[in-house]
């Protein structure tokens, strides 16, 4: 039977031809095998690679291009390991090179540099050749061409077991810069169909059944992984998968989240091929860490709003204590905003160093990021133009993210940058205390009594948070953590008579600073390590920032002068950073009560 194939071969390619001179006769029907022939006896019309002539090269591209359509027609998988072991191997090496997203479902991607060393000139070129894709005096070009502007869609050609169409979308003038192919979405239409990215027809698809067309558009995202861009917004369909990378088991931070009033926010780490940011710490030089702050708002003007913030903060007035927003995007119908990942907060930063050294290193690192933060904050509070003004809206411990190392910050300690602008909003100058305070969202421990006595919401409610959280600040370099929670049950005595206590730092009738306050403060100033420049902090922190009325409150860059004045002061003379100076209070209450209460 085989010999008998090979006798009718020629005369089946003249008839082929001869079909060909007369188009009108041309009525494609599909080529159906007979059932009745063992597979192994089957003609060999369909297998290009058998075929030569007493040159070596392939057979008229007429008779190839018969046995091309006839399989097509019936969407045949070749035998690539016998036909075409170049490709074989690719696509074996294509599957093996998948690394999983571990955010919204584990969809897989190759990521470009493993593209461009598996879609390389000699491999497309061998392909090509031994597949008998294109005709042997177009393989150079064609090869030049994948490797220009077509390497992604070739690559998802194989791997779909697609290859042989390349050729067609070379023809149609198909490449990369169509991708991805998108469903047409016409009313009531039962068919799928791809077009390309800029919604343009694709005829090389029509001959395709359903199912190749559902599975190329699922999977040809593993060859698209995106390229995330500094200061950019990037619509993702819901089918994109993005360029995350699973992080060690051992390390502890892995599947870190955390949820906030605005969104929730987890930790993901961008391979190093698709990102193009100045180097943050990264994992083991294994990808840039992130953290991701999903909205639980679907609504384009809130991320707008937040995301404005940010543009303004970031790319106008850059500041090294201001967190910055590396990129955003939308996807599954929810914004995201991604940010450098932090080592974690200035609250954690405490808990993990309970009782530091009072020397010269820990004391002027403490006064050094006191001053950056009041400077991070009178920026958002007015720009430099004088026509724009903003708040943060939720200063405390928790927003303070403390990074080890930071690119163009040396400090062997680290860095404080002020983050979380959920709360935050910038105004024009004129309508800076227009603010209803019913609107606003009232965080506990940290606010002001502002939105309860009727007072307009101002940029004043972030200086008595930024007191609150100095006064902390300076109770963890005196004391240590543990006089940090000390210090809320302090307050919280206040509330005996309540069913619920609280720690904020004003009275239940909202009128007064608590009493239990200025017990602490007086305590702190009666402590050993207590040294002068101990006592201006606590002055500055009662005198113009824990006020009660916010008009008498100093500005944000008041306060950043005068610690800058205070810093200048504790560089230079280390008896004022810390000689003792303690000052016994009277009546010592606090020291009686903790001596009981041990």
């Amino acid at each position: 039977m085989k010999f008998l194939s090979l006798v009718l071969f020629p005369l089946q390619c003249l008839f082929v031809c001869f079909r060909r001179r007369k188009p009108q006769q041309r009525i494609q029907a599909p080529i159906t095998e007979p059932e009745h022939i063992p597979g192994d006896e089957r003609p060999l019309l369909a297998d290009p690679v058998a075929i030569s002539d007493n040159k070596g090269l392939r057979p008229p591209s007429m008779c190839r291009e018969a046995s091309m359509a006839s399989s097509r027609s019936v969407q045949t998988e070749p035998d690539y390991k016998q036909l075409n072991p170049a490709l074989a191997h690719l696509r074996k090496c294509l599957r093996e090179a998948v690394l999983e997203c571990p955010v919204d479902g584990y969809k897989l991607f190759i990521p470009t540099s493993t593209l461009k060393q598996l879609i390389d000139e000699d491999t497309v070129r061998s392909v090509l050749k031994e597949g008998r894709l294109v005709a042997l005096d177009q393989i150079e070009e064609t090869t030049q061409h994948i490797l220009q502007r077509s390497r992604k869609l070739f690559a998802i050609l194989v791997d779909r077991d697609k290859a042989w169409f390349i050729s067609d979308f070379l023809d149609e003038g198909i490449d990369d810069e169509d991708l991805p192919f998108i469903r047409r979405s016409s009313v009531g239409e039962q068919t799928l169909t791809l077009e390309t990215s800029q919604r343009r027809r694709i005829k090389t698809l029509e001959s395709w059944d359903r199912e190749s067309l559902k599975t190329f558009e699922d999977e040809q995202y593993r060859m698209l992984a995106p390229l995330l861009e500094v200061k950019t917004h990037h619509e993702f369909t819901e089918l994109q998968t993005l360029p995350y990378i699973a992080l060690s088991a051992a390390d502890p931070q892995e599947g870190t989240s955390a949820e906030g009033g605005f969104g929730e926010v987890f930790q993901a780490c961008i391979h190093p091929d698709h990102h193009n940011f100045w180097e943050y710490p990264t994992y083991k030089d294994q990808g840039l860490l992130v953290a991701v702050k999903r909205l639980y708002s679907s609504q384009e003007s809130s991320f707008k709003a937040e995301r404005q913030f940010h543009e303004v903060l970031g790319t106008d007035y850059p500041h090294v204590h201001v967190i910055d927003l590396l990129f955003t995007y939308k996807k599954g119908g929810k914004y995201h905003l991604v940010f450098p990942w932090a080592d974690g907060s200035l609250r954690r930063y405490w808990q993990a160093r309970p009782t530091p050294p009072f020397d010269v290193r820990t004391l002027l690192w403490s006064l050094k990021q006191m001053v950056g933060i009041a400077s991070g904050l009178s920026l958002i509070h007015q720009f430099n133009d004088g026509t724009l003004f903003g708040r943060h809206g939720d200063i405390k411990a928790d927003n303070i993210l403390w990074f080890a190392r930071l690119h163009g910050y040396d400090d062997q300690d680290g860095i404080l940058q002020i983050a979380d602008m959920g709360l935050a909003s910038v105004h024009r100058l004129g309508s800076r205390s227009n603010v209803n305070p019913a609107s606003i969202t009232v965080p506990s421990t940290y606010s002001p009594p502002d939105a309860f006595r009727g007072r307009r919401i101002s940029r004043a409610w972030d200086i008595w948070s930024l007191g609150c959280m100095y006064l902390e600040f300076v109770t963890w370099f005196v004391l240590g953590y543990e006089a940090i929670e000390d210090f809320a049950n302090w307050r919280g005595n206040d509330d005996a008579n309540l069913e619920f206590s609280s720690d904020c730092f004003y009275t239940t009738n909202y009128q007064e600073i608590r009493s239990s306050v200025f017990e602490w403060v007086d305590h702190l100033r009666s402590q050993e390590r207590c040294s002068a420049v101990i006592h201006d902090l606590l002055d500055l922190i009662m005198r113009d920032m824990i006020v009660l009325e916010p008009e008498l409150r100093s500005s944000s860059q008041s306060v950043w002068q005068e610690l800058t004045k205070i810093f200048s002061t504790a560089e230079k003379n280390r008896e004022y950073l810390l000689k003792p100076m303690p000052v016994p209070p009277d009546p010592p209450l606090l020291d009686e009560y903790f001596s009981d209460s041990t």
